[in-house]
């Protein structure tokens, strides 16, 4: 067996201060101790990696002077005790002089210190628990006390790998932090503890207008008034734990309060010591356990001030844990003054929901939600107005059957439960609802024909057969002499019948009133037109890139997105154009123009947007391009004036030719800009550019922003103007936001047809001599391919709204369906 020798003494100091450092935590509290000691009134943390990198704690104490600086990380050496009898009254924390030996055995530590006497400031230098031969100098610095500690545990690798996350060790820290910090508020003592070199800080009690109150009254030595005190701990309370705790705090919470953890529930003083005690915590629990629910917490600071003799603050190396006299009395004590304190609530409890700083996503989902309340509300009175509407024209139809002898009405159901919850759409008016019908129907009775039929139109005699007609899915079929013989493939497209211009039957549907009343005199052949590509676009998703102007743009996006508008576009039914700036659409029972035009705007200029960085590209001009130079020249003719238009005299052909040349000239310069641009035009936004022969700079492609969409090619002039003018290429978000929105105006743009359907020249916004609003081509883009990309991938911003007055606004509320459904009954 081997003999019992005793320990080197390098090893004995090193398991005391493994005893005693236990985590970073464990020296930044006796580091705060003693900064409480020195009489501080301020006392600022920072640490780096959790405190395992570095830590550094100043104070603005009492400090040290030269001469005991060496020996302040020596083992045993203390201003605070000089015999064994003193442990009995001893009311300061660092007391034993181990905290900073224990520090400078596991780590590289200095000590920065001068007293308020002292001319200048003194450094030194410590390892091993002692001084480092000439590390002791001058050195700048304030009145108190700077310790750093850097290199935790780097000569004991095994307890430093031993930690797992950074934050876990940096989030003890705040919490040993925060503890002190509410229970030195009512000592005018401020903290601030955050992570070294970051911006933000995660606690600062200085900041409290009432602890910086009892800070100023500290200095000047005047008394500290006991409200004052309490008042302040609260507002250290509310800081760090929150307003929702504090309204329900007297520095115990009542029972209108719990928390489901108790990570951070009890906070417990002995002698202005932060210790952990078991049998007070129990005791304090056994009170909260009728009043609060299952597995709930209250939060309770408690500070108790003990006799000296009756406290043993020397039972745990870390001095966390205390033992004293009577602990069984006095818990009793304490469970009664706390029962005491909240028999005067719990006959008048009442749990309120916790009140916490919304962040940025619960107030958009909040705004959005009151946005979508206040619309069912208008939709609420719009019903009721349209109900009265209806009840008003009910009656006057009512007086005027009575007069009339050509046919009987109807008879209406006496009440409305037959048709609650049906939502009317336009295809409604053109066929009867038989959703009421019995499943077997009455046969026929040629004999009760203008009895109970009604007149579906004046041109109709009464009797007609279009009431009796249902919509099916197969090709409607005029009848005609041909159609009978013709035979069409079932997979086939479905077939539509095209009848010459001059026929009756022209672009007429067959389940209008009246419609059989008509002959066909063309007798044209059937043909097979295949139906218009209606399907849903692709979805777009952001381009991934790192500036944070356009992750900034992209934001405004999504933060001023009307969520009640946008719903309703997913919804909506496509009703056709009326101009070459507005459709309508129809919204369940609504019936909305929309300015198409706008809205697509917003639309390309959102993906070009979301499309950034990573455009498709579509070629242009074939292999040669288009020439920048002539398409400028040619935007500048079409200008109606101002500083880039033709500026001509009335008189003289000469002086036409002279402002061509300048304006010639000013073209060639925005050709320039454009060339020197080209590089991020083409890498972010597809706009390529190359130069062609005689060094004229040529346009080959342009970005595919919507599948399926190329832009028109009228306005290609303008947008490569505008691109040169309207740009500043000198900002960065200006820049990026303009050239999205100039792409927006070149691809909303209309194309031009040329003539419309009524074979009729149509010029530029329908003139009303061209006999037509819109061209065909220009409606059927509207159709299909602006209006599904408004229902899936538009944004649509909040000033885009519905509204019912404004004449010129983008989306406008025309009429309600339950109400137009009277007036087409009648017609």
């Amino acid at each position: 067996m081997t003999t019992i020798q005793a320990l080197p003494q390098e090893i004995v100091d090193r398991i005391a201060a493994g005893e005693i450092v236990q985590r970073p935590a464990s020296i930044v509290k006796e580091l705060v101790e003693n900064s409480l000691d020195s009489g501080a009134t301020s006392i600022e943390v920072s640490a780096v990696k959790g405190g395992l990198e570095s830590i550094q704690i100043s104070d603005d104490g009492c400090g040290m002077t030269k001469d005991d600086l060496p020996l302040a990380a020596v083992r045993f050496a203390t201003s605070k005790l000089r015999t064994f009898q003193d442990l009995k009254s001893i009311r300061t924390f660092g007391f034993r002089g181990e905290a900073l030996a224990s520090a400078s055995m596991v780590s590289h530590l200095s000590i920065l210190s001068k007293r308020a006497a002292d001319s200048v400031a003194h450094k030194c230098q410590y390892s091993d628990g002692a001084a480092l031969p000439n590390t002791l100098k001058p050195s700048a610095g304030g009145n108190g006390t700077t310790v750093k500690v850097d290199d935790l545990f780097y000569n004991v690798p095994s307890r430093k790998r031993s930690f797992k996350r950074d934050s876990d060790e940096y989030n003890k820290i705040l919490d040993v932090v925060q503890r002190y910090s509410i229970h030195r508020a009512g000592n005018g003592v401020g903290f601030v503890c955050k992570k070294k070199n970051a911006n933000a800080v995660d606690l600062n009690t200085k900041s409290l207008q009432t602890v910086k109150t009892l800070s100023l009254k500290r200095r000047a030595k005047a008394d500290l008034p006991e409200a004052d005190q309490t008042r302040a701990k609260k507002e250290a309370i509310g800081h760090v734990f929150g307003s929702a705790l504090a309204k329900e705090l007297g520095l115990i919470t009542n029972a209108s309060y719990c928390v489901k953890s108790n990570s951070s529930a009890f906070v417990f003083f002995i002698n202005d010591r932060l210790v952990q005690s078991t049998g007070l915590q129990k005791a304090v629990e056994a009170v909260y356990h009728d009043l609060l629910p299952t597995r709930g917490r209250p939060f309770v600071y408690l500070s108790l001030d003990l006799p000296g003799p009756h406290v043993d603050v020397n039972v745990h190396p870390t001095k966390k844990e205390v033992a004293f006299l009577h602990e069984d009395r006095l818990c009793e004590a304490v469970a009664i003054a706390i029962r005491s304190a909240l028999s005067s609530v719990t006959s008048s409890r009442n749990f309120t929901v916790a009140s916490v700083v919304p962040s940025a996503m619960q107030e958009k989902r909040e705004k959005e939600k009151q946005e979508r309340e206040k619309e069912r509300e208008r939709q609420r009175e719009r019903q009721k107005e349209s109900a009265k509407r209806a009840r008003d024209l009910e009656e006057k139809e009512n007086n005027d059957n009575d007069d009339d002898d050509d046919f009987e009405a109807p008879k209406r159901p006496k009440s409305n439960k037959q048709n609650s919850g049906k939502i009317l759409s336009l295809d409604s008016f053109a066929k009867p609802d038989l959703s009421s019908e019995p499943k077997r129907r009455q046969s026929y009775d040629p004999s009760k024909v203008g009895s109970n039929l009604v007149r579906t139109s004046s041109a109709a005699p009464t009797g007609a057969l279009e009431p009796f007609l249902r919509r099916s899915n197969k090709s409607p079929q005029a009848p005609s002499a041909s159609s009978s013989s013709s035979n069409t493939n079932a997979n086939a497209a479905p077939a539509k019948v095209q009848h010459a211009k001059d026929c009756e039957l022209y672009n007429l549907d067959i389940s209008v009133p009246g419609a059989f009343s008509l002959v066909c005199r063309c007798m044209a052949n059937k043909v097979v037109i295949p139906p218009p590509n209606n399907r849903r676009p692709s979805k777009v998703v952001a381009s991934p890139c790192g500036y944070k102007s356009i992750q900034d743009l992209r934001n405004d996006v999504l933060g001023r997105t009307d969520q009640v508008l946008s719903e309703k576009l997913k919804t909506s039914t496509y009703v056709g154009a009326i101009s070459r700036q507005r459709s309508l659409i129809q919204v369940g029972v609504e019936l909305l123009m929309i300015h198409h035009y706008d809205l697509a705007k917003e639309l390309f200029y959102q993906l070009a947007l979301a499309r950034f960085g990573n455009v498709g590209k579509g070629s242009v001009g074939g292999e040669e391009g288009i020439d920048v130079l002539d398409c400028v020249l040619q935007a500048m003719r079409m200008s109606d004036g101002g500083s880039q238009g033709l500026r001509l005299s009335e008189n003289s052909q000469s002086s036409k030719v002279s402002d061509y040349t300048v304006n010639k000239e000013e073209a060639a310069d925005m050709v320039k800009l454009l060339e020197s641009k080209q590089e991020l035009l083409s890498e972010y936004f597809g706009l390529n550019f190359k130069m062609g022969e005689g060094g004229r700079l040529k346009l080959t492609t342009l970005p595919n922003l919507l599948e399926n969409h190329s832009p028109s090619p009228h306005a290609l002039p303008l947008f490569l103007m505008r691109l040169a003018t309207e740009v500043d290429y000198g900002e960065e978000r200006g820049c990026f936001e303009s050239v999205c929105s100039e792409l927006g105006m070149f691809y909303a743009e209309l194309p031009l047809g040329g003539e419309g359907e009524g074979g009729k020249k149509v010029g530029e916004e329908g003139e009303e001599e061209s006999g037509e609003f819109i061209d065909k081509q220009a409606a059927d883009f509207v159709k299909h391919t602006l209006h599904p990309a408004f229902s899936y991938l538009l944004r649509p911003p909040r000033e885009f709204g519905v509204v019912e007055e404004d004449g010129d606004a983008q989306v406008k509320m025309m009429a309600t369906l339950s109400v137009l459904y009277k007036v087409f009954e009648r017609c």
